[in-house]
């Protein structure tokens, strides 16, 4: 009702980086998006993107255009949407599929909202509520970062004993190029450590390897003692998390889920 076809055009645009991906966004054909932004560059009189085959670039002028206008696209969004405890709430991370992700939200699900989707993403979208990184990104500038530190334990099955020092240790392929992963790796070597490095992608089968007894994992600590499985071990990893929070569609379901996550933190 009260935005524009124009403001909207431009801002999909500008966030999608292409016309195929905003038309889609859009419910349109690439020929009516091409044409709005026409009409949009007359009136603003310069040109706002640079169109190479489908891929486009925005301009400075297009990049000082959005972000004034973000701000008023957001709102008048908002205003036009369902109660904010019934809006979807977008949680997005590079490191989804990883145990340790795994287990921050499992412990963390008291706190998701009722509309929660969680999805794999390279990089942060101007409409996620929450993106979760386990190394620093760069942010659009709406977003505000929180810095912190898990502490992981290695585990093993209560079954290993005193095998785990020769036991493969096992990761995602995403998390054994983090340097905190690397470290822990020398660590364990240091302490007299021969088990090899088992990458396994699969989160079902990597959790199922664990649980056999074949592998060595970090984990988040269990606070619940009795419901603990496993057995932790003599190493402890840092390891680091940011967390990216949407300030113009920030509301109590993000600092109640922000604050459940900061409580598995010293």
């Amino acid at each position: 009702m009260f935005i524009s076809k124009s403001m909207q055009v431009f801002i999909t645009l500008y966030q999608e980086k292409s016309l195929k991906m905003a038309a889609d966004k859009l419910c349109l054909t690439v020929p009516p998006v091409s044409r709005m932004l026409k009409l949009t560059e007359g009136w603003v009189g310069e040109q706002l993107f640079i169109i190479e085959r489908n891929n486009i670039t925005p301009t400075p002028t297009a990049d000082c255009i959005y972000q004034q206008l973000l701000p008023l696209y957001t709102a008048l969004k908002n205003m036009t949407r369902k109660h904010p405890e019934q809006q979807d709430f977008l949680i997005a991370s590079p490191y989804i599929s990883t145990s340790i992700l795994s287990d921050l939200l499992t412990l963390s699900e008291s706190a998701l909202p009722q509309c929660a989707s969680i999805k794999y993403a390279e990089c942060i979208h101007p409409d996620d509520d929450i993106f979760i990184s386990l190394q620093p990104i760069e942010c659009p500038m709406h977003f505000e970062s929180i810095r912190t530190d898990l502490v992981l334990e290695l585990c093993c099955s209560k079954s290993v004993g005193d095998r785990w020092l020769h036991m493969p240790i096992l990761a995602e392929s995403e998390t054994k190029k983090l340097k905190y992963f690397q470290r822990s790796l020398a660590e364990i070597h240091a302490q007299g450590g021969s088990g090899i490095l088992r990458q396994i992608d699969n989160p079902s089968r990597l959790q199922s390897t664990f649980k056999c007894g074949e592998g060595l994992l970090f984990r988040l600590p269990q606070k619940n003692a009795a419901v603990k499985d496993y057995q932790s071990l003599p190493v402890i990893s840092h390891c680091p998390l940011f967390i990216y929070v949407n300030t113009l569609k920030k509301d109590k379901r993000h600092n109640a889920f922000t604050a459940k996550l900061l409580e598995f933190f010293p």
